[in-house]
């Protein structure tokens, strides 16, 4: 639509993921000419210029400002469309060269920076997200925090890790694809995005209750739905790798986890329960 919000968040998006696409460029161009150069910091400027290049599309912290202003704004099919594929994308950049041209372990410092990234996005997404009313910018927030997880699990550095990341990228796509277009219905049936419009929802769409609160469960990584399996294999993979940082980075997930279903238990206590607010 030609509002205002769709047009600041349009140029927001242009303005972040063009300098992303700079920095990518960079990258991919220093690889080419180079390869991986012997020379340390030329290795850590490249692998610099990835991360962010690749971290601006996929919305890591603190590269992710455009992402709850742009979902929101975005038609409700389109949403669950970023959301559930585009932001792959730069998942899908990083997995590429961080596993398949520099490989992992090869900067013990940088796998801690990574580590810490994907706990800062997952805690982050998930904190904003608890203090929204808006119900698209909710779940906006909440793809930064399963970007985290999904995150962590590359930074991990191994077999196990990737496995999970990439079982919660299509996890990931799933549900979140479904709590968009839960919340597309009850947005088209009451004509406002504000939680405190809704209530009672559940007698009169009992089948959009039931499948949100499916994916609700599921992105909270409540057993035995899909989020919980992935989550439980990157939870494993940090736990195996028998470091602080990682051991610390496991507790802040279930952490995010727990904090994720309390937020969803407020989505659907305003939305579904409750007493209606508005006719």
């Amino acid at each position: 639509d030609k509002t205002e919000e769709a047009r600041k968040s349009s140029i927001k998006y242009l303005i972040m993921t063009g300098t992303g696409s700079i920095f990518l460029l960079f990258g991919i161009l220093g690889i080419m000419s180079d390869g991986i150069s012997q020379n340390i910091f030329i290795k850590h400027l490249l692998f610099f210029s990835i991360i962010v290049g690749a971290g601006v599309k996929a919305g890591l912290f603190p590269l992710h400002s455009w992402l709850p202003d742009a979902h929101p704004a975005a038609p409700t099919p389109i949403s669950a469309l970023l959301s559930g594929v585009m932001v792959k994308l730069g998942i899908y950049a990083i997995i590429k060269f961080y596993f398949e041209i520099f490989h992992p372990g090869w900067s013990i410092g940088w796998e801690n920076i990574m580590i810490v990234i994907g706990v800062l996005t997952l805690l982050g997404g998930v904190i904003f997200a608890l203090i929204q009313h808006d119900i698209k910018r909710l779940l906006a927030f909440h793809s930064i925090s399963q970007i985290g997880y999904i995150f962590l699990g590359i930074a991990c550095g191994t077999n196990l890790g990737l496995v999970g990341a990439l079982y919660h990228t299509m996890n990931h796509a799933i549900f979140k694809s479904l709590l968009f277009i839960g919340a597309g219905v009850v947005i088209k049936e009451i004509g406002s995005r504000e939680l405190d419009d809704y209530g009672g929802l559940g007698e009169r769409m009992p089948f959009t209750f039931l499948v949100f609160l499916i994916a609700s469960f599921s992105i909270s990584g409540v057993p035995p739905f899909n989020g919980f399996v992935s989550k439980w294999i990157i939870y494993r993979a940090l736990l195996l790798k028998k470091e602080l940082l990682s051991t610390f980075a496991c507790i802040m997930a279930i952490l995010g986890s727990g904090l994720t279903l309390a937020s969803f238990v407020k989505v659907l206590n305003d939305t579904f329960m409750g007493v209606k607010r508005k006719e």
